[in-house]
């Protein structure tokens, strides 16, 4: 049940977010504290739960790992920095399997989304193919948190 309020909480963040950065092209910092701060307490919640300490260590290797995946990228320009700070705050609550599935989900779903708009614009301007657009990755991370709830289940 807790991870169920967890997922419904995030869901709705991503969507609010996705309309952000579809229309502005620009991510709200509120968006990576809230999603933070649902993390953090999943995480204390599951740890009071259990007592183990495993937990507290999924939780900060999948923050640790968001943030390595997305940085790089964002370095080289490939994504902004809103992105990496949502993604490295779902990793609190996801844990490490969880940004692993999630981060596969996003980026593929990102990438199979821009190959076909892509081509569409391919065939009806007769220009070579152009897969270097600006594309708001927040919409996609919708995606990965279904891969992610899928792979809880």
């Amino acid at each position: 049940m807790d991870r169920i309020i967890y997922y419904t909480v995030i869901a709705a963040v991503l969507i609010t977010a996705s309309v952000f950065d579809i229309r502005k092209n620009k991510v709200n910092n509120v968006f990576s504290i809230v999603i933070a701060a649902a993390g953090i307490v999943l995480t204390v919640y599951d740890y009071v739960k259990d007592h183990r300490t495993s937990t507290l260590m999924l939780a900060l290797a999948g923050a640790v790992t968001g943030f390595i995946f997305t940085a790089i990228p964002a370095l080289k320009g490939g994504i902004g920095g809103a992105d990496v700070k949502i993604i490295t705050a779902l990793g609190l609550g996801l844990g490490i399997y969880g940004i692993l599935y999630f981060l596969l989900i996003t980026f593929l779903s990102a990438c199979v989304f821009q190959i076909i708009k892509g081509l569409i614009r391919k065939i009806k301007t007769r220009e070579r193919l152009d897969l270097s657009s600006k594309l708001p990755l927040v919409p996609f991370m919708l995606a990965g948190l279904a891969g992610a709830i899928w792979q809880f289940l």
